[in-house]
């Protein structure tokens, strides 16, 4: 009888990994990085001679900063950084 139910357990469990294409133990998946983004450094200083708004803030967790001229013409340029490293805090500049 003892034979019959290992055989019973070896075959179920090896239809679950054929069904699955993975280990039933396997399907927990690592919890995300703690990234963050320390707001208290986002404010920043216009540049001279431009009259213009600073916006900053997070949204969806990521830093950003604007700066919008007072005679803005409705056109936009963006400036994005690259790659920063393996830290997990996130900066602007």
């Amino acid at each position: 009888m003892k034979r019959t139910l290992r055989k019973a357990v070896a075959v179920a469990a090896l239809a679950l990994l054929a069904a699955n294409g993975t280990p039933a133990l396997a399907t927990t998946p690592a919890p995300a990085p703690a990234y963050f983004v320390d707001e208290s450094k986002l404010p920043f200083t216009a540049l001279p001679g431009l009259p213009a708004r600073q916006l900053w803030g997070v949204h969806d967790g990521a830093g950003y900063r604007m700066e919008v001229p007072d005679n803005w013409n409705g056109k936009l340029v963006m400036w994005a950084h690259g790659y920063r490293g393996t830290g997990l805090e996130l900066t602007v500049d």
